[in-house]
């Protein structure tokens, strides 16, 4: 064989070799590139209208091509913890990334549940001079609120390990922490939580997050770019979930409600002496804070509906005997009813 024919079948052999490995590369590599990102703020307590109202806006960045995100903006003392477990498997089962960024700068937190779900998005981040941490489950007191900080041993290692599981999940966080958190209530500041693996970057805002997500891989996987700009749409919650809150936010609209219901008794009773209408409306009144106990948004909203409709039907069969007073409480109660019933969403471009 000729020296230079050799040398020539060696380049043409190794060239294929290169192409072929990295062909193989660009195969087993996974990109996902971010068109378009909505922002849901999780401001304040953690309970299950939380769960609704981001199951709402997952579900919608989930069916906007092409590619979304979904970035969730913390600031939350944590809350209930049946709220945040249903959130989290939300977000470990999303189609899309779950970006959790605990924001503004300087005075923002996420404790307990609210770290809970921020080390389960996919990519997870912290402003300068925020907090996550201190994860010991409380019991609160329904009369008194008084908060009894849980100490039994099965309560406290079933949920440190669901925590360490959660870590675990999203490719190796830290799960020391995430133990820790539970049994000794450990914080962390942004440094020492990107330090030791429980966060992916901090930022001072949403653009310097975005700047940093793009073209890192997340946890030796997925390698992410956000096309400059990124569409960037604020989810934000409509009249009906607003109003459900009012309803459900003890002791303010519920005590208020309770307190009518027995004026309205007594005064409607003693002016017309119709002691079983004026007893229909205080009922109605009271037995609105018993519904907004355990009712999910859509159940409150058809319960309202049908006392406010009864409400008007009796009135109206007995002559407005009541002076209309139960005819309007119906009407109240029947507007509310249709309200709940219809808990639509606005969305407002970044």
């Amino acid at each position: 064989m000729q020296p230079g024919r050799g040398l020539s079948t060696l380049i043409i052999i190794t060239t294929l070799l290169m192409a072929v490995l990295t062909h193989v590369l660009i195969a087993g590599s996974s990109t996902y590139v971010v068109h378009e990102i909505y922002v849901f703020n999780l401001n304040g307590e953690i309970t299950d209208l939380t769960y609704e109202e981001l199951q709402n806006a997952l579900r919608l960045a989930e069916s906007t091509p092409p590619n979304s995100a979904l970035l969730i903006i913390l600031k939350t003392p944590g809350g209930e913890l049946d709220a945040a477990l249903n959130i989290v498997s939300s977000i470990e089962n999303a189609k899309i990334p779950v970006i959790g960024f605990v924001y503004p700068p300087t005075g923002s937190y996420a404790w307990s549940a609210g770290t809970l779900v921020l080390m389960s998005t996919t990519i997870a981040a912290m402003a300068p001079g925020t907090v996550i941490g201190s994860c010991q489950p409380v019991e609160i007191n329904p009369i008194t609120g008084q908060e009894i900080f849980i100490n039994e041993s099965k309560i406290l290692n079933a949920i440190s390990q669901y925590f360490v599981e959660v870590a675990e999940f999203r490719g190796g966080r830290n799960a020391t922490f995430a133990h820790d958190c539970v049994f000794y209530n450990t914080n962390l500041g942004p440094k020492e939580a990107l330090r030791y693996g429980v966060i992916n970057f901090i930022a001072t805002d949403v653009d310097s997050l975005l700047n940093e997500i793009n073209g890192s891989t997340i946890n030796g996987g997925v390698t992410y770019y956000v096309i400059n700009p990124p569409t960037i749409t604020y989810y934000q919650p409509g009249i009906g979930y607003q109003v459900y809150e009012a309803l459900i936010n003890p002791p303010t609209i519920q005590d208020l409600l309770a307190g009518l219901g027995g004026l309205l008794l007594a005064i409607i009773g003693f002016a017309i002496r119709h002691y079983y209408l004026a007893g229909g409306v205080g009922v109605i009144l009271m037995i609105i804070p018993m519904l907004t106990g355990g009712l999910s948004i859509n159940w409150l909203g058809l319960a309202l509906l049908i006392i406010g409709l009864a409400a008007i039907a009796i009135d109206v069969h007995a002559g407005f005997t009541t002076h209309a007073a139960l005819f309007i409480a119906g009407i109240i109660l029947t507007a509310l009813g249709i309200i709940l019933l219809q808990p639509t969403y606005t969305l407002n471009p970044g």
